[in-house]
């Protein structure tokens, strides 16, 4: 089964935020909407008028699968003041990318701020706005949701990693611009075993 977890990039996009994607891709999105203006082409591309929108459309920002927490960014210590259930969050987080009224404004407006599961990288560092978060602040997320892990993109690193004994696993690292290139890699789970994996299939344990 494969699941796809909503990042910011996608949200951008839902807005016509056109600035991380490659001209080849603007320009399909223009010749698509047949609307030269590039945000307004995006914003088509990505809207319930095409499949590809409809179909982001039903994905979620954080997924659990048995005691692994997937998410883009990273979960918050102030996420846990709303109380919420990852349910909720989904629900939320999709009212505001399918263009429904918010049923909550304040609550949304916190999920898509810089302490929201899209831009958070306290998980990973220290930020301008916030310290990386503590060991007790992160094993309270993780009791809250009722997971041994998380694991996080968004934070670039240079080679997929943990932090806090394995209890956060980092997997957003770059990727050469030619095929099989060997800094791509990925995570695998197999077996409740963790492993790196590049492209041409090779795995090894991953370190704690």
């Amino acid at each position: 089964m494969v699941h796809f977890i909503l990042g910011n990039h996608e949200i951008l996009n839902f807005h016509g935020d056109h600035r991380y994607n490659r001209g080849k891709y603007i320009k399909a999105a223009q010749e698509i909407s047949q609307i030269n203006d590039k945000k307004e082409a995006i914003k088509y591309l990505y809207s319930n008028q095409t499949e590809l929108g409809k179909w982001l459309a039903t994905k979620n920002v954080i997924e659990k699968i048995g005691d692994y927490l997937f998410v883009h960014g990273g979960l918050s210590p102030e996420l846990l003041d709303y109380e919420l259930d990852l349910s909720t969050i989904n629900n939320m987080v999709r009212f505001r990318f399918s263009g429904l009224k918010d049923p909550n404004d304040t609550l949304v407006n916190f999920l898509y701020s810089s302490k929201g599961p899209f831009w958070y990288r306290g998980l990973v560092m220290n930020r301008y706005t916030y310290s990386k978060i503590s060991l007790l602040e992160l094993e309270e997320i993780l009791s809250y949701y009722d997971v041994q892990k998380i694991v996080i993109g968004h934070t670039p690193v240079e080679t997929i990693s943990t932090d806090f004994n394995g209890k956060v696993i980092k997997i957003d690292v770059r990727h050469g611009t030619k095929s099989f290139p060997g800094r791509t890699k990925g995570l695998l789970i197999e077996n409740c075993e963790e492993f790196v994996i590049d492209a041409y299939g090779t795995k090894r344990r991953l370190q704690y």
